[in-house]
């Protein structure tokens, strides 16, 4: 995959986590209003997901950028060799090679 192809999935994936932040809230009021307890527990379960489609976003964001931080803080020294490793890791794994 190319650093483009990448880009546009980590896009895609926050797009998700941010419809799924909108419509749990969406379904579940809709559940508080007369919908009943399923509505409510499937706005719950659309929720759940955001964490993990954003989390998905910022690791594709990464993998094509190469950043070498960690929440803005520098990796220097040995701890920068692993990342080196991780990195490829996951390239690798998503087949940008």
């Amino acid at each position: 995959m190319t650093n483009q192809t990448v880009k546009t999935l980590s896009y895609g994936a926050f797009i998700l986590g941010a419809l799924s932040v909108i419509g749990s809230a969406f379904v579940f009021f809709r559940g508080l209003l007369g919908g009943g307890r399923d509505k409510r527990q499937t706005g719950l379960f659309l929720g759940l997901w955001a964490p993990t489609l954003f989390t998905l976003a910022e690791m594709l964001d990464r993998v094509s950028i190469e950043d070498r931080s960690y929440m803005g803080i520098p990796i220097k020294g040995e701890i920068a060799g692993r990342a080196n490793q991780i990195s490829e890791q996951a390239k690798e794994a998503i087949g940008m090679h």
